[in-house]
């Protein structure tokens, strides 16, 4: 018997069109009765789940009333069934947008929705794979303009299974995802996306109650996600919210049985992405202006300036905002993180150091910091002059890259999170090893210069690192505003641009 039901048919002036149609513990032939009606009435599905066993699956719901391109709904299907769908309505045009999947091995029953949409030569999608080809197919995607738009997770713990539609990339929208996350895991992933304009693009949840999330860097209406709850709490969450104008958006429930299963649910007030627009602020230069307008329009940078100088004077100062309703608008004052490009800054504090008799290029790196190199001897052969040229002898590109190994380092360590440059030199200092001979090759490194930031705090005690390159080279060059950047909201300087990445990420050995 289904247990929920949610129809709303009616016009409101706030949302302009009927509302959407929601319901949850449908059985095969209830939820086939609903697709036949709803279908007939103009509705599309929105959200689709089947979640339970193989022999008594359950299908959750949504379906807005809408116009689209033809569809095609299935479910119930075998692997290979839904495979034979997939290969007779691709030659007609058709592409998978939405598939979910519950049980496992030869069992595992398949649901989703075919669109004629005009993408389907494209678009990839593929099932029955393991988490390895998962990451080579979105690798692929990133490389070749493709987004990764609905996934699902089955099979067992033991051995996972996954199904995925990569979809093209129009808007370039940066884009990540997680594929077994616990209830925990998936709590500390949303606390650390959302609050940096990451938000939650879809989520859902396997029959074996791990956590499937999809995270894009761009912007909806307000929105509310709830996720791990039992039946009964979610539709608690689900009144409470409608109440207050949200709608359903995406309902993803997901277990080895209905009476037991998790749902992950996210509501919307408005779902409809928010697009951009432009603002400029300072001065004006048009040919400079146009240039920086089509380069962070192609490349959807929010915030950039640009400040000109011609014979010692300042000609040009503008700050550039490419961003949705609400972003905080560049000013030419606005401060940016400098990032690797602290590595001059650095190399030319520690000249100064050499010209105030405080180091040397054959300083030794582990004496003056207080290391033991006792895992790794060479490591007692590193001079200053190594890390100023990326001859330390640690190469990220076959190992790791410590200043990216939060997790491992946390959990090494005993700390808590976040983790702190010294602790990273510790954890080095006990684990880490060489990939090469100090002196003999060159591979960028991130933790030498960090060392190099180290050695200047050690020479000039009692300040750390900003203090010193205020008084060895800002301060001399009359430059008072340089600070420390932070990527965390609550750390920012007053007037410190927000950051985002290429592919927003979570450093961890864990996370994707």
């Amino acid at each position: 018997m289904i247990r929920h039901l949610v129809i709303a048919t009616f016009l409101t002036a706030a949302f302009g069109y009927a509302q959407p149609i929601s319901y949850w513990d449908a059985t095969h032939s209830q939820h086939q009765t609903y697709f036949t009606q709803y279908s007939g009435l103009g509705y599309r599905v929105r959200s689709l789940s089947v979640y339970g066993s193989s022999s008594n699956p359950r299908y959750a719901a949504i379906w807005v009333q809408e116009s689209g391109p033809n569809y095609r709904g299935f479910h119930g299907k075998t692997a290979n069934e839904y495979q034979a769908l997939v290969n007779t309505y691709g030659s007609q045009g058709y592409r998978p947008t939405i598939v979910t999947v519950t049980g496992s091995g030869s069992s595992a029953v398949f649901a989703g929705i075919l669109e004629q949409d005009g993408l389907a030569s494209s678009s990839v999608s593929r099932h029955g794979i393991t988490k390895a080809t998962f990451d080579a197919e979105c690798d692929s995607a990133r490389a070749n303009g493709r987004i990764l738009t609905w996934a699902a997770a089955y099979g067992t713990s033991a051995a996972p299974r996954y199904a995925g539609i990569w979809s093209p990339n129009s808007n370039n929208t940066p884009w990540a995802y997680a594929l077994d996350d616990s209830d925990s895991e998936f709590q500390k992933r949303f606390d650390a996306y959302t609050p940096s304009w990451v938000r939650l693009q879809f989520v859902t949840v396997s029959n074996f109650g791990e956590h499937l999330s999809l995270w894009h860097d761009d912007k909806i209406g307000s929105w509310q996600a709830h996720h791990g709850n039992s039946q009964s709490t979610f539709e608690s969450y689900h009144n409470t919210l409608t109440a207050q104008g949200y709608e359903l958006w995406r309902l993803q429930p997901g277990g080895s049985s209905a009476g037991s299963a998790k749902f992950d649910a996210i509501w919307a007030k408005n779902p409809s992405l928010q697009g951009r627009s432009w603002t400029q602020t300072g001065s004006s230069f048009a040919s400079f202006d146009s240039y920086v307008q089509g380069l962070m329009q192609t490349f959807g940078i929010r915030a950039g300036s640009l400040a000109i100088t011609r014979q010692g004077k300042l000609v040009h100062a503008a700050g550039y905002t490419w961003a949705e309703p609400g972003y905080p608008t560049t000013q030419a004052t606005s401060l940016f993180r400098t990032a690797s490009l602290s590595k001059p800054l650095t190399s030319i504090g520690f000249h100064r150091a050499i010209e105030q008799g405080k180091l040397t290029y054959n300083t030794p790196i582990v004496p003056l910091l207080g290391m033991s190199a006792t895992t790794t001897p060479a490591q007692a052969n590193i001079t200053c002059d190594h890390l100023l040229g990326h001859l330390g002898g640690w190469n990220r590109n076959t190992t790791y890259d410590p200043m990216f190994y939060d997790m491992t380092i946390s959990s090494a360590l005993g700390v808590s999170m976040p983790i702190s440059k010294t602790q990273i030199r510790n954890y080095m200092d006990q684990f880490g090893t060489l990939q090469a001979t100090p002196g003999s090759t060159y591979s960028y490194s991130n933790y030498g210069y960090m060392l190099l930031g180290q050695a200047l705090e050690k020479v000039y005690p009692a300040v750390d690192y900003e203090a010193v390159m205020n008084n060895l080279v800002f301060s001399p060059l009359g430059l008072t505003r340089p600070q420390i950047g932070s990527t965390e909201l609550s750390k920012q300087a007053t007037g410190e641009v927000r950051y985002h990445a290429r592919e927003p990420k979570i450093y961890t050995n864990r996370m994707s």
